[in-house]
């Protein structure tokens, strides 16, 4: 599919759903046919020092089966927003919502078919400003994701911005995704070297329909078996 049709086809897509549910694009949280589980986090206060502002936003499993596996992708998000820290619940934010409407206009435009997916983040708070969560906090909250890819064991990570594939692969991309968005890469160890999906994060900063089909094709073409051989840690930390 040439990139002419795919944005013709993602612009009408989005468009039909917006009509579908009588609202505009921006305010649509997509749950068609969803049977939705949380993995809570159930941290204390003694182990981390962040208990008392943090909302412990949980791992959200969107299924279409009634089963938890298995699941195709996990997306993963640097922290929750202030809509996410309210709500206790993963990517509900202006972002959240544009990312549920790409994976739902692309299980029903383009792949045409339902495919388990979860949501979670690094941290499980809102960061003071949206700061990049530093080394002390991922200390206390890196642990339940592992503890989730290990449980849910996806088939494909996807990380969206690069703070957090810094942070879940062994190789920093530098200041820019332009030249790597849609390649995948092999997760750190602790979270089982598998293949993980470098994408742009769906935040309101990255708003217009460029970023969103850029983000609806990296995934398209992973589900489809498109993207390069997957890019091995021995690989990167040879030439680091």
């Amino acid at each position: 599919m040439n990139d002419s049709k795919f944005k013709k086809l993602a612009k009408n897509a989005v468009s039909d759903i917006a009509k579908k549910y009588h609202v505009p694009v921006a305010t649509i949280i997509l749950e068609p046919i969803m049977n939705n589980k949380f993995i809570k986090v159930n941290c204390t206060q003694k182990e981390c020092p962040h208990f008392a502002i943090c909302a412990q936003i949980p791992t959200e499993i969107v299924s279409f089966n009634n089963e938890l596996k298995p699941i195709k992708f996990l997306f993963v998000g640097q922290g929750g927003g202030a809509e996410e820290d309210e709500q206790h619940r993963p990517f509900i934010g202006l972002a959240g919502q544009r990312l549920r409407i790409i994976i739902d206009t692309l299980q029903t435009k383009f792949i045409k078919k339902r495919f388990n997916f979860a949501l979670s983040n690094t941290v499980r708070y809102h960061p003071n400003s949206n700061a990049v969560p530093s080394s002390r906090d991922l200390k206390y909250c890196f642990k339940y994701l592992i503890r989730d890819v290990k449980f849910l064991n996806p088939e494909y990570l996807v990380a969206l911005g690069k703070n957090v594939n810094d942070t879940m692969s062994y190789f920093n991309i530098g200041a820019t995704l332009h030249n790597f968005h849609g390649t995948l890469w092999e997760s750190v160890p602790s979270l089982g070297c598998r293949p993980m999906l470098l994408t742009y994060h769906p935040s309101p900063r990255n708003a217009g329909m460029k970023i969103t089909n850029t983000i609806a094709r990296d995934i398209y073409n992973t589900y489809m078996g498109n993207n390069a051989i997957t890019i091995s840690e021995h690989l990167v930390k040879k030439y680091r």
